[in-house]
């Protein structure tokens, strides 16, 4: 099992690779993306997004609703991928 600030670490370290960060109007850094689209999820995970899209059918990722899109968090992405 792997521990929990281990897991927080690891996810804001990956968010910072994968997500560049964004400045706002006034150049101030602003907060870097947690959820992620099928796809980004897909890339993160290294499968297809219709891979990615039954593992949250199967409950083994965790799902935000956005409207009628799907976002994907990247804390539970990282801990998903540790159980591998």
């Amino acid at each position: 099992m792997l521990d929990k600030t281990f897991v927080e670490q690891l996810a804001q370290a990956l968010a910072k690779r994968i997500v560049p960060e964004i400045r706002d109007a006034n150049g101030a850094k602003r907060s870097l993306k947690r959820l992620l689209t099928a796809a980004e999820a897909a890339e993160f995970l290294s499968c297809s997004r219709n891979a990615v899209y039954k593992l949250a059918a199967r409950r083994r990722i965790a799902v935000v609703r956005r409207g009628r899109s799907l976002r994907f968090d990247i804390k539970t992405l990282v801990s998903s991928k540790g159980d591998k």
